[in-house]
């Protein structure tokens, strides 16, 4: 924080600095969010919780607005959840903060990114869920499988897809992964 500028910094500051950080590939370190703050540790951990907590809410709040950006998407049934996880992975394949996480922090990228129970696996399941769902409700869609499953592997074969291919070095198959996604459907 600037001294010029009278106001304390916030958690919100704290998320934001973090989220900057990461977009321009820098490794979000607690101890320089601190400094660059101008608040001590104690005051961040109290407001955003540990490390893999903080990246978590970064790594979610990204994901999140794809999935809005995916929303405005038109169209109906199957074709639109094909298009909007086909939409999502393109956007997060091709983010270079992501890959540099992926690359620099392999094991706590996929930790975050793919454990249940981190918040991000979790709310992307419940994010497609919801998709579906209103699908259903609308009639435009009736699933095969149930609703729990069927979100679970939508949000696994994009994970496998584009953080496997990722990590390999390869470039994502996101066509493969949107078959894969139509044929669960």
């Amino acid at each position: 924080m600037s001294s010029a500028v009278s106001s304390r910094p916030t958690r919100a500051d704290a998320f934001d600095l973090a989220r900057e950080m990461f977009a321009r590939g820098e490794r979000v370190d607690m101890q320089v969010l601190a400094a660059r703050l101008e608040v001590s540790r104690a005051t961040l951990y109290r407001w955003t919780g540990d490390r893999e907590r903080l990246l978590a809410e970064v790594l979610w709040a990204s994901a999140d607005a794809v999935f809005g950006w995916t929303e405005t998407f038109p169209g109906h049934g199957r074709d639109l959840v094909v298009a909007r996880a086909e939409g999502f992975m393109r956007v997060i394949a091709r983010d270079p903060a992501l890959r540099t996480f992926l690359l620099n922090e392999r094991d706590l990228a996929l930790r975050l990114l793919t454990r249940k129970g981190t918040g991000v696996q979790d709310r992307s399941h419940a994010r497609v869920r919801e998709e579906l769902l209103q699908l259903r409700d609308r009639g435009e869609y009736e699933p095969r499988l149930p609703l729990d499953l069927l979100a679970l592997a939508i949000v696994r074969v994009v994970q496998g897809f584009v953080y496997g291919d990722l990590l390999a070095g390869e470039a994502p198959d996101l066509t493969g992964a949107a078959e894969v996604v139509r044929a669960l459907l």
